[in-house]
Formats: structure tokens, sequence, C-alpha cells
């Protein structure tokens, strides 16, 4: 009943917001045409509303009668008569009047043409709320049915013991026949109760059972994501990478190695193609003007988003793009570590300042030829200075000179920096841990961004462990990266 109810609102809303922008388009174009004639100085009696407006009527009319006096005074008394000077002085006052009336009716097509576009918008936003309300009330219906079902079922299994517990009763009340003799009672080899392999059986019965349950009401308590399918349906927007969890990566000599440089330790493993998919996946989201500046963010800390970042810039670099990384985390900056330079004395805020060039603030990568800008803590607010018209040169200046420009930037929970900074980048990257972070908090930070009208193009899904994914019976990334096509990579 629900499900009808949503589907007739959603067939009311469409109808609603197909007739408004009609109407929108209707107005637009009354106002264009009117628009169009003020300004090229064009008769504009060609505009609808001037020819029904009575106010310019009666102006056309006066000027009618003046004009029409004014000849017969010019006949009678030549051009340079008080009379005449008269005349002209008002229908000058007139044509003023016009072109006043006619301006104040543009302008109130342009006031319909607002609040035309306010009421679209209005219905576009009451649609997408309905369409998002109506998903999420469909999968609870199949979360009913199943349930249902499983009543349904125990039902049918409680009736049937009952039944056989009634049986079981009335045999146990009919008298038996008279007792005879079979054998004579002697003493037993082994004691006869308990029966210690039964017992047994029994016990290691209840703890799988118990075992079943407990795994049961953890998944149920478990409001992570763990499927791709999940995550897409969740946001509705497509998930651009799955990064696979690598627990020990070591380097030719048997060393281990922090988990950045797999993508250059082992180019043609499941975790490198993940990012080349990315970059490809990114390209292709606006084929006419690819991305150039990407922004990289989660909903909380610990997500893998400053290890995607650098393992992005590397691997475009790899492809022989021009790679430059920002640390845009003044809180906690990470990318200096994992590049392996220096540590830092200038960074993105003494460049923001004029206290350093750009060649005195960049840093080479050790391992690739990224270029990167530390960020280093500081007393200034940072979003004020991300939000600055410096920030923004900054980074335009960066886009001529590059082929990406990375925007490694703090989770959007706990601060706001990554949202004030979304609206400088071409495409923003939200991070998604599996098996970890709460869907409330991804859903909160991705309409966070939308809210400061952050272009997302997707989700990155990290630290996924193909393993345990295929035991949940899930097997998103089993499947590719160990299973049938796992001969592919090299990990």
């Amino acid at each position: 009943m629900a499900s009808t109810i949503n589907d007739q609102q959603l067939s009311e809303l469409n109808a609603q917001l197909i007739l408004a922008r009609t109407d929108l388009a209707e107005k637009e174009s009354r106002l264009g045409g009117a628009q169009q004639v003020a300004r090229s100085g064009g008769n504009t009696d060609s505009i609808t509303e001037v020819l029904q407006s009575s106010v310019i009527g009666d102006l056309r009319s006066q000027e009618a009668a003046l004009t029409a006096k004014q000849a017969d005074l010019s006949a009678k008394y030549g051009p340079r008569h008080p009379a005449i000077i008269n005349i002209e002085a008002q229908r000058r006052d007139i044509e003023v009047q016009i072109s006043s009336e006619v301006r104040r009716i543009i302008a109130g097509l342009s006031n319909d043409v607002s609040a035309s576009r306010s009421r679209v918008l209005s219905l576009s936003n009451s649609l997408n709320e309905l369409q998002q309300r109506n998903a999420k009330n469909n999968s609870a219906t199949v979360k009913l049915n199943e349930l249902q079902r499983q009543a349904s079922a125990n039902q049918a299994l409680y009736e049937s013991f009952l039944g056989r517990f009634k049986q079981t009763s009335q045999d146990q009340g009919i008298e038996s026949a008279d007792a005879r003799i079979i054998s004579e009672a002697v003493p037993p080899n082994s004691a006869s109760y308990p029966k210690t392999g039964l017992v047994l059986f029994v016990a290691f019965g209840f703890s799988v059972i118990a075992g079943i349950a407990l795994a049961l009401v953890v998944e149920r308590l478990d409001n992570s994501f763990k499927t791709v399918g999940e995550l897409e349906s969740s946001l509705q927007i497509p998930n651009m990478a799955t990064i696979p969890l690598f627990r020990a990566v070591k380097d030719e000599g048997g060393n281990r190695v922090s988990i950045d440089r797999y993508v250059l330790l082992k180019p043609m493993s499941a975790f490198a193609e993940a990012f080349r998919g990315l970059r490809s996946s990114l390209q292709l989201s606006n084929v006419d003007n690819p991305p150039k500046v990407v922004l990289f963010t989660s909903a909380i800390p610990s997500e893998g988003k400053s290890t995607c970042s650098i393992s992005f810039a590397r691997s475009a670099a790899m492809a022989g793009h021009s790679v430059v990384i920002i640390d845009c985390d003044w809180r906690h900056p990470t990318i200096a570590k994992f590049t392996h330079t220096e540590k830092p004395t200038v960074g993105v805020i003494d460049l923001l300042v004029g206290r350093a060039t750009f060649e005195e603030a960049m840093q080479q990568d050790a391992y690739s030829s990224v270029i990167c800008i530390p960020a280093i803590s500081g007393t200034m607010n940072p979003p004020d200075v991300l939000g600055s018209e410096q920030m923004k040169h900054l980074i335009q200046e960066l886009r001529s000179k590059f082929d990406f420009v990375v925007l490694d930037t703090p989770p959007v929970l706990p601060v706001i920096d990554a949202c004030v900074l979304s609206h400088l980048a071409d495409k923003s990257v939200l991070v998604v841990r599996w098996n970890n972070t709460e869907r409330s908090a991804t859903l909160s930070a991705y309409r966070k961004l939308l809210e400061f009208g952050s272009d997302v193009a997707g989700t990155v899904f990290t630290q996924v462990d193909p393993a345990r994914q295929a035991q949940y019976g899930y097997g998103d990334t089993h499947y590719y990266y160990s299973g049938r096509y796992g001969k592919y990579y090299q990990n």
C-alpha cells in the first residue's frame, strides 16, 4: 500500500515538474525576446506584454493626440512657437514614461522567471527525496518478507513438534501387556549413563548452533559496508575502485615497506590495477573536459585516503603524467612521510601568504616523479586559508603546469576543510573503508560535500580482505583478485 502511495506521489510530482519546466521555458522565452528587443532598440510594441499594458496604451493615446495637435499648430504658427515647444516637451515626457513602463514590464517578466525556477528546483528536490525514500521502503519490504517467511517456517516446525509430543503423551497412557522374562538381569560391564559419546555429540551440536546464532547477531549489529552493491545502492554514485588489503609488503630485498610504495614495487598487481582503473574512471566521467584537479577525502580518519592520494599520484606519474600533490591536512600532515623527503621547513601556508616561492615549497618524491607541496602545522585557521583567493590562484597556476593536481584533505565529519576546498576541485573522491566505516557516517559525509557544491565523482572501497569477503558470502573482490582472473595479477 505504501509503495502504491509513493508511486502515485512520484507520478504526481513528475507531472508537476514537467508542467513547471514547460512554464519556465515559456517565460524564459518571453523574457529573452523582450530583453533582445530592448537591447537592440527595436519597437517595444512587438512585446506581447507591452501591447497588453493599459498604461502604455493610455500613454500611446496621449502621444497620438499630442502629435495631431502639434501638426495642427505647426501649420498655423511654425515650429518655434511656444505651444509647439511645450507639446514636444510633453511628448518627451510621455516617451520617458513609456520606457519606464517597458522596463517595469521586463522586470516583472524576470521576476516570473525567477519564481518559476524556484518552483522547478523545489519540485526537483522533492522528487529526489521521494525517490530516495521509496528506495528505502522497497529495501525494508524485502527484509519484512524474509522475516515473515522465517516466521512461517518456524511456526510449521513448532506445530510438527507439538503434534509429535501429543502423540507420544497418548502412547504413554496406553497400558502395556503383562510382563515376561526374556533374560536374567546381570551386572553391566560398563556404565549405562551418562552416555559419553551422545553427550559430546549433543554438546558439539549446541556449540555449532550457538556459534551460528552469535555470528548472525554480530552480522546484524554490524552497520558497515560489505559489498560494492551496498555502497552504490546507499549513495547512488558509482564505486570507482576497490583496493585490496595487503598486510605485509616487501621490496626486492625482502624488507617490509609501507603500503603506499606497493603501486611502484608491484605495477602489475591488483593494487596497482585498481588505481589505473580509478584514473580511467575519472577521465571518462567528463570526456570533453577530463578532470585535472582531484580531491581525496573520507568520512572519518584511518580510512586510507592519504594512501589513496599518494598511490593515485604515483600511478599517474608512472603512466607519464606530470603530477603535483598538495597536503591540505594541516592538522595531521602525512604526505611528507610517504614521500620520504627531508622534514619540510616551508609549506602550503608559506606559499599562499608569499613567504616562499613555488620552487622553495615543492619537494620531489623520493620514489617517483611526483612533486609534493607539504603541509606544516600552524596557528592560522585552515578553512579561512583554504577558501581564500590565494588558494584559488595557486590551484589555477598548478592546473596550467601539471596534468594532475591531487589534493589530500582531512576527513569531512571532524572538520570542514575538505568541504571548503571541494568547490575548487574538478572532481572529489570519497574513500570508504571496507567492513569498518558506519553507513550513517559515510552518508553524512556525502551529503555534507553536496551541500558545499562538491562534484563527487564516486567512491573508493579500501582495505578489502578478499578471503574474508568470500567467507561472508559476498565475494566482490575475491572473484577478481584471487579467483577466476587472479592469473592476470602479480601480487
